[in-house]
């Protein structure tokens, strides 16, 4: 696999986020500096209160795209797994089959290309995943199936200590193909972060890295803007191309969202 597939997020029309936020959306994308993912995950806001984590409960995101060259421009990488991004007005997507249903056993979202990008509908503002649960993209005769991550044992020890973009989040191993990070600082800007989870440290039976290496946060301060929102992942995928025929593969991602502010971070 791609070591520099990350996951993408931004605050375009999408699907349905966290109730902690109420009705909200994260346009979100995965391969290489494009962007490109077909996902559906659910997202849960992590808050810290007298010292400990607390999970609010979940809500519902999606998103398809097969990122364009000029969305790719944007990108630089800064370290091995991780890239920032600037002057991001849009995530335009290149036109694959249309519309894409993406379904869970909870929910089902529907893709629509737009001629700029797709549009999903149909989330509601709660829990994606059932027991054991499979995510099922499908247009037409075309189907690819994805188990969903198992659930987490203690929302509460998913984020370390507060300590900035060094936070550490934990998954136990196995739970993820990879870990990915999405670090929202203005409306056009930010970085993201995608490691394979057979490369974040394993201890005692859980994998542990920090948000961000230490690179890619001395990057961020250098372009003068603090972090407003981080968005992080445990995703099971598969790559393929059936969706984009003719084009580059596209990971189908099931995702474990988390949230948490950077107000809270600190």
């Amino acid at each position: 696999m791609n070591r520099m597939r990350v996951l993408v997020f931004f605050a375009v029309c999408c699907g349905v986020l966290g109730a902690a936020g109420g009705v909200g959306c994260v346009k979100m994308g995965g391969e290489g500096p494009h962007g490109d993912a077909i996902m559906l995950a659910e997202n849960v806001r992590l808050t810290r209160s007298a010292g400990s984590w607390t999970a609010a409960p979940p809500g519902a995101t999606a998103n398809v795209i097969l990122g364009t060259a000029d969305l790719g421009s944007h990108f630089t990488e800064t370290s091995d797994g991780s890239l920032v991004f600037s002057g991001v007005t849009g995530w335009p997507s290149e036109r694959g089959l249309t519309p894409i249903t993406l379904a869970s056993s909870l929910q089902t979202a529907t893709a629509v290309y737009g001629g700029a990008g797709y549009t999903i509908s149909g989330l509601v503002g709660s829990a994606v995943w059932g027991p054991a649960d499979t995510l099922t993209v499908s247009s037409g005769g075309t189907v690819v199936t994805v188990p969903a991550p198992a659930p987490e044992t203690d929302r509460s020890t998913i984020l370390g200590t507060p300590d900035g973009l060094a936070t550490t989040v934990t998954f136990r191993d196995g739970q993820c193909d990879a870990v990915t990070v999405f670090i929202q600082t203005d409306t056009t800007g930010g970085a993201m972060r995608r490691i394979l989870e057979a490369d974040v440290p394993l201890t005692g039976g859980n994998r542990t890295m920090p948000l961000a290496d230490e690179t890619t946060i001395a990057a961020l301060r250098s372009a003068g803007s603090d972090p407003s929102m981080i968005y992080f992942s445990c995703m099971t995928e598969v790559e393929t191309t059936v969706f984009f025929p003719g084009m580059r593969a596209v990971p189908v991602q099931a995702g474990r969202m988390f949230q948490v502010s950077w107000a809270d971070l600190q």
